[in-house]
């Protein structure tokens, strides 16, 4: 009789046991297979391997890239573009110069014998909101710049991870594409 419960209780213990195992291998497969998704590669067990198997080869992969890339793409934070340094650069002087000695031309050309302040007033005014345009679209292009080059640092830092990863299953034997 107690030999009874004894085994009752091992196969309690142990299905109990199962149940857990099973419940973190389905957790870490969804996890790589999300992660596999993501990163656009698909894994296929080429010598036939059980998807247990697989998940704990795609675990240790993760690891094993992580490591040799210095890339957590789960846990990875975007790099950040560099600041766009938007201080004066002489745009709006240069401008307001080159407008106020145009607008001094076209005053005495139009108006020979009279004084051309107002002309070249003006000319300086237009000069120096064109200047100013003028060094807001180069900000804008370097800071579209800045972040071009963000991005392509994150890709290649991506890239360098899924080498890894692809090297290291290839490597227990399966196809990755």
């Amino acid at each position: 009789m107690k030999s009874l419960a004894m085994i009752a209780v091992l196969v309690c213990f142990a299905s109990a046991c199962a149940g857990a195992q099973a419940t973190q291998a389905a957790q870490a497969t969804s996890v790589t297979a999300s992660l596999n998704k993501s990163l656009g590669i698909f894994v296929f067990p080429a010598k036939d391997q059980k998807p247990e198997q697989q998940s704990l080869d795609e675990q240790a992969c993760y690891s094993w890239a992580v490591q040799q890339s210095g890339v957590d793409p789960l846990n990875m934070t975007p790099t950040k573009a560099q600041p766009v340094d938007k201080s004066p650069d002489g745009s709006v002087v240069a401008g307001a110069a080159v407008g106020a000695m145009g607008g001094a031309i076209v005053g005495s050309i139009v108006h020979p014998y009279h004084h051309h302040g107002g002309a070249a007033a003006a000319g300086a005014m237009v000069g120096a909101m064109a200047g100013a345009a003028h060094k807001s679209k180069k900000d804008a292009q370097k800071e579209q710049q800045a972040q071009q080059t963000a991005a392509a640092t994150d890709k290649a830092k991506i890239d360098n991870f899924k080498k890894a990863y692809t090297t290291c299953l290839q490597g227990k034997g399966y196809s990755v594409n």
